[in-house]
């Protein structure tokens, strides 16, 4: 499985839609970086490592360290958004952030997929960096909840008041923001508010 840490606020390099009729590339290893895409029209295979991959409507996709072929033989259609950061690799599954290749429509990616296409309406508007690497962090949440609520994987009571502690945080950028207030809105104290979140984080 592909279980990510990430060490950096991530920097977004770019946000498209792509249309093309036929396709077939070469992608280099993404060192760096992490791709994002879901699948609008048509279908996409894949071959990552030797295996392969069909990608179909509503589809999401993630590129993270990875030589792939991408064949698309019909009109094909998908949004991307792709960020710069610090990451590894990690041999923690329940607390590292798992982010499969594929993540089928059948296990609930329209939230994802509304995402990405924030972002691409974005690019045409000032937007703040924080914000939008809040906003890339909440979309590799969104995969990992995906993928850990489709196979079946515990999500630690650290990691939910983590996560819901960052949406109010992101919700609220715009005016300062107390801890206090952070713990009241989750109902807990200011100490359990911070051991929550160093554990999860």
């Amino acid at each position: 499985m592909r279980n990510i840490e990430v060490f950096s606020l991530p920097e977004i390099t770019f946000a498209h839609v792509c249309k093309v009729d036929k396709y077939h590339a070469w992608l280099p290893p993404k060192r760096t970086k992490i791709e994002i895409s879901y699948i609008v029209e048509g279908e996409t295979h894949f071959i990552i490592n030797g295996k392969d991959y069909i990608a179909k409507k509503g589809d999401v996709t993630c590129f993270l360290h990875d030589e792939t072929e991408v064949i698309c033989n019909e009109p094909h259609c998908h949004h991307t958004v792709e960020a710069e950061l610090d990451w590894k690799f990690s041999n923690d599954e329940l607390n590292a952030l798992n982010l499969p290749f594929l993540t089928p429509v059948e296990h609930g990616t329209l939230e994802i997929c509304n995402l990405i296409d924030e972002f691409i309406f974005r690019q045409s508007i000032v937007q703040s960096k924080t914000k939008s690497a809040i906003a890339f962090l909440d979309l590799l949440h969104k995969i990992d909840k995906c993928y850990k609520s489709s196979n079946k994987i515990q999500i630690p009571s650290d990691s939910v008041y983590s996560y819901k502690a960052k949406k109010y945080i992101r919700a609220h950028l715009e005016k300062p923001i107390t801890q206090s207030e952070v713990a009241k809105y989750l109902g807990i104290s200011q100490g359990h508010l911070c051991k929550v979140f160093k554990n999860a984080e």
